[in-house]
């Protein structure tokens, strides 16, 4: 599969399986972006090193306006985002997904 020229957004890419998911969608060719409440320099450095094209933007999910914000740096940077993996969670304790309720999901 190749992603050449593709923009990638990738929520929760400071560490783990996004920053995983990061690694892989520039190996097929994408441009990403990750995107975390924590610093994304790691995530970027491991991109990069492979001569992947990225930007960190440091945000947080649960805020509308901090969404917003990813959005418009993408657009400045590249025009435009064609692919986004929302990896992202916080939940207050372990549940089965299909057992969480919907107050749990509204911080």
């Amino acid at each position: 599969m190749s992603l050449k020229d593709k923009v990638a957004g990738v929520t929760g890419a400071a560490r783990g399986l996004g920053q995983e998911v990061c690694l892989a969608l520039s190996n097929e060719g994408a441009r990403v972006v990750a995107a975390d409440v924590l610093p994304c320099s790691d995530t970027v450095e491991k991109v990069r090193a492979r001569d992947g094209d990225t930007v960190a933007i440091q945000f947080d999910v649960s805020e509308s306006q901090s969404t917003q914000a990813i959005i418009t740096a993408t657009l400045e940077r590249f025009r435009r985002m064609d692919i986004l993996v929302n990896n992202a969670a916080v939940l207050p304790k372990f549940t089965p997904f299909d057992q969480i309720s919907e107050a749990e999901w509204d911080p």
